[in-house]
């Protein structure tokens, strides 16, 4: 939160940068609030953050920002209400599909798949498929394995070959929110590589389904 002493004329905005520079939270800059608040949801782990304040047709004048750290919120349980797209508002162009099946009831089992669509090096469209089971009422799916197909061809008239890339841990701190981390092959190479975490949102909500 960035607030003036006094109601002026003055204006600044504020943004929340993630480790690569991108802005993961900000009120618009279209917004003349005073104060400015940016909320954000901080993902488990060790991931720094920054917090960037533009300021605007200041004249002699000092502004206070301050940080609030709320208590550590729990997950919501992983269901079927959680099958959809995600994506960042500010990075359209890429985004996710998550989707929960029933699985194995005698061993209280989901599953759990996502598919990546994003882009290699050169800008070109690439895919990651994540799948993996957990438990009925887990709160997080860890440590799924991450692949990419290749040797496909269009329409369904080849035979996909899945090379292991990483592995992906994902958690939905509310119905609206996923937070995703992703560990992939080290180095430079032609397709997608590194490590992150990242705070998407939900892009339409399901049919008939309520969350839970």
């Amino acid at each position: 939160m960035a607030q003036w002493p006094t109601a002026s004329a003055n204006d600044f905005d504020v943004y929340i940068l993630d480790p690569s520079g991108t802005s993961v939270a900000h009120p618009g800059s279209a917004t003349s609030a005073d104060p400015e608040i940016a909320s954000f949801h901080i993902a488990d782990g060790t991931t720094s953050y920054m917090i960037r304040i533009g300021v605007f047709q200041a004249v002699n004048e000092s502004y206070t920002a301050t940080v609030t750290l709320g208590p550590a919120s729990q997950s919501v349980p992983i269901s079927g209400y959680l099958s959809t797209n995600w994506y960042n508002p500010l990075q359209s162009g890429e985004g996710m599909l998550t989707q929960i099946y029933d699985g194995d009831a005698s061993k209280n089992e989901r599953f759990f798949t996502a598919a990546w669509y994003t882009f290699d090096s050169f800008g070109v469209p690439f895919w990651l498929f994540a799948q993996g089971t957990i438990q009925i009422g887990d709160r997080t799916a860890n440590n799924v394995q991450v692949v990419y197909p290749t040797n496909g061809k269009f329409a369904g008239s080849g035979t996909t070959t899945n090379t292991n890339w990483g592995t992906a841990n994902f958690s939905f701190p509310d119905c609206n929110t996923m937070v995703f981390s992703y560990t992939g092959p080290a180095g430079p190479s032609d397709f997608p590589s590194g490590s992150g975490t990242r705070t998407w949102s939900r892009l339409a909500n399901i049919n008939s389904l309520v969350c839970n």
